[in-house]
């Protein structure tokens, strides 16, 4: 099973500080996944770690764009500017 897998059950089980530490092995296994960086950033929001998770949805949108898949990139850059408007 791979370590992206593994880190969403972790999500899904709300522990966010394992899903997270599988989410970096799976970004170092494939620097380009896109839905990885997008999901530690959600884990990294559920710890209220803002600037990280801003961060990585960033990232997530940017390699989304260069797949050509515009309009998951548009969302995910709304998500982190909603982010933006509430983090201290």
């Amino acid at each position: 099973m791979s370590k992206f897998y593994i880190a969403v059950a972790y999500s899904k089980l709300g522990d966010n500080q394992k899903a997270i530490a599988d989410y970096n092995q799976a970004i170092s296994l494939n620097p380009n996944d896109a839905g990885a960086y997008f999901r530690r950033g959600d884990a990294y929001v559920r710890l209220g770690d803002y600037q990280k998770a801003i961060a990585d949805l960033e990232k997530s949108a940017n390699l989304f764009k260069e797949k050509g898949q515009i309009e998951i990139a548009i969302e995910i850059l709304q998500i982190s500017n909603q982010i933006k408007s509430i983090a201290p």
